[in-house]
């Protein structure tokens, strides 16, 4: 063990070597903040306004003061983090989406980008895998069902028959055409007729 006048010229030495290292200001600045926090609000089923009047609204809805929101919609400088998860658990309640997503995950993409957090929305929009799967069933259910209601093709809605079917066939676990019961063909058949013009 070394003695104390070691000790102390060692402490000495280090504490200089602290004070000599070097240092950075920390910024409230994130840059593309205020790009995604408007993302996140256009996703919300809340007509929020474009331009001047969006931080006026948001004054109004949140109560916080015009010129934060402003800091907050234009100049990259976020809320405090438990203002910011305040607000993005309440929009979080008003963004339609097919998966639950953490506050949390939304925070760090919002403060730190997708280098850091990939968009928690993306997936989170993007239709349902298994719904993509049956899609060419959906598809040789449809044709088939066109065919026994002798109307063209052309006649109906493609694209609303298409996500019902796929819908239809993916909430009842319909992988194959040995799955499909005549109840299935019965409101695909029903929905063809529903959407023709």
């Amino acid at each position: 063990m070394k003695n104390t006048a070691e000790n102390i010229d060692s402490i000495s030495k280090l504490h200089e070597e602290y004070q000599a290292s070097p240092t950075f200001d920390v910024t409230d600045i994130h840059a593309g903040f205020s790009k995604r926090f408007n993302e996140m609000i256009d996703l919300s089923n809340i007509d929020v306004p474009l331009g001047n009047g969006r931080a006026a609204y948001l004054h109004k809805l949140w109560g916080y003061s015009k010129p934060s929101i402003g800091d907050w919609i234009n100049k990259n400088k976020p809320p405090k983090d438990t203002n910011l998860v305040k607000i993005v658990t309440f929009f979080l309640n008003h963004i339609p989406t097919k998966y639950d997503i953490l506050p949390e995950r939304v925070v760090s993409w919002l403060k730190f980008g997708p280098s850091v957090c990939p968009n928690p929305f993306d997936k989170a929009m993007d239709s349902d895998p298994i719904e993509q799967k049956v899609i060419p069933l959906a598809m040789e259910v449809i044709a088939t069902e066109t065919k026994r209601l002798e109307i063209r093709p052309s006649s109906y809605d493609l694209d609303q028959v298409l996500s019902y079917a796929t819908k239809i066939l993916a909430d009842f676990e319909v992988y194959d055409m040995d799955s499909i019961m005549e109840a299935h063909r019965k409101v695909i058949r029903a929905k063809i007729q529903q959407s023709a013009h």
